[in-house]
């Protein structure tokens, strides 16, 4: 009965996606925009905003949307469900109106596209028609909403999904030429491919607070502490850029990443806090604790939340993890949930790693208090709620408003977990 349940929620999930999508269709072909798609399992809002850098007023991007529903909201210039749930009867009667007669004008529509269940990373592709799609990456990211097949890697099935979507492009792919999944995958695409590597790029310098790519004999600066996967996103963009004939920006110490992605604040005493609590799986934890142990200074602290959205692969996941940072030279971890306290901690504990467990957020920021001394740059990543932490550490509390999860039910959870 459960799984007829799941199978039916889908169903209306995308049935109900198709109804939004219909309408902004007409929309959407009066705007009649050069269409690209940045899609991938981490890595395409940083590559989103990288974009917004380049193409400043000439292009429009989906910023907080990059589901069916949500870029079926954007294409007519509606926002998605942040609050009453009664806004859902507004919107099944304003996307109608408004397709009727709304266009955006920008001769660029740079759409993000998660494939975080199967179809829906196509069903986009087909509705968008995209002319170009770059393919970020592709991770065990959302594996919860994929069916287990005998005999089949989810992380097969999640790449498939993203290729089905890359196929759509009806001029050229952008992609991780590093990335086997991707390779084996695109082989018999019929339109131009475009791959990046890491060795494209000739040097990576990242501290606490900035970062900067030496990229074909010219530097890229950033005001943020960027991990060095960066550089496949800004060699994508490069790409991109060269195929429309635009000519890039080097100078990005304006880009303004998203809440929660790679951000640096100052702490109290002293402290150095690299913001990345937005979300976690394991490539995106690797990326962080890598950059982080490329910054030159003692001592490093890693605040890590469960990775969650992993269904039946939780613990086989949460083990990986365990075994990547029990070979890395950090000087504390702490641990945030029952996953990694179940399934991390007991390998950093034999590995000899310092290290602490805690079941809820308020508690290891009771401990974060006794035991920082101001000295540390502490990097933050994950779920639990780590924005919460985050906000009483702060040494400006006005920088409150440049975590993420603003909105009033995440406050509301928050307080519930006594990091309000």
């Amino acid at each position: 009965m459960k799984s007829m349940l799941i199978a039916l929620k889908k169903r209306l999930y995308l049935f109900g996606a198709s109804y939004f999508m219909f309408w902004s269709k007409l929309s959407l072909r009066r705007w009649n925009p050069r269409v690209i798609v940045v899609t991938g399992s981490v890595g395409k809002t940083t590559l989103l905003h990288i974009l917004e850098a380049q193409f400043g007023s000439r292009a429009r991007l989906s910023h907080h949307a990059n589901s069916a529903y949500g870029l079926a909201f954007d294409v007519v210039g509606l926002r998605g469900i942040t609050g009453s749930r009664l806004k859902w009867l507004y919107l099944t009667l304003a996307v109608p109106l408004k397709s009727l007669y709304f266009r955006h004008h920008q001769e660029f529509y740079v759409a993000e596209v998660d494939a975080d269940r199967p179809h829906e990373a196509e069903k986009i592709g087909k509705w968008l028609k995209p002319e170009v799609v770059l393919w970020v990456s592709s991770e065990h990211s959302h594996a919860i909403n994929y069916p287990i097949r005998p005999g089949v890697d989810v992380r097969q099935q999640i790449a498939e999904e993203y290729a089905k979507l890359a196929h759509l492009a009806s001029k050229l792919i952008i992609y991780d030429q590093d990335n086997s999944f991707m390779q084996g995958l695109l082989s018999d695409s019929n339109v131009t491919l475009s791959g990046v590597k890491k060795t494209d790029v000739q040097n990576y310098k990242v501290t606490s607070r900035n970062s900067s790519f030496k990229i074909a004999g010219q530097i890229y600066e950033f005001a943020q502490p960027m991990p060095e996967s960066t550089a496949l996103q800004l060699l994508m963009a490069l790409k991109l850029l060269s195929y429309l004939n635009i000519q890039p920006v080097q100078d990005l110490k304006n880009l303004t990443m998203p809440p929660g992605r790679s951000n640096y604040f100052d702490g109290v005493n002293g402290l150095q806090i690299i913001d990345s609590s937005y979300n976690a799986h394991n490539a995106s934890v690797q990326t962080m604790v890598d950059m982080l142990s490329k910054i030159n200074h003692k001592p490093k602290w890693l605040v890590l939340g469960d990775v969650i959205d992993q269904g039946v692969f939780e613990a086989e996941e949460h083990m990986q993890l365990a075994e990547y940072l029990s070979h890395q030279k950090l000087d504390k971890i702490i641990l945030i949930g029952r996953r990694t306290h179940n399934y991390v901690l007991p390998v950093l504990k034999k590995s000899g790693i310092a290290s602490e467990s805690f079941r809820w957020p308020k508690e290891a920021l009771e401990y974060l208090k006794k035991n920082l001394t101001g000295k540390e740059v502490v990097l933050f990543k994950g779920s639990q709620f780590l924005e919460g932490i985050i906000k009483h550490l702060l040494a400006n509390p006005a920088d409150e408003q440049y975590l993420c999860r603003r909105e009033p039910a995440a406050q509301k959870q928050r307080q519930h977990y006594g990091v309000g």
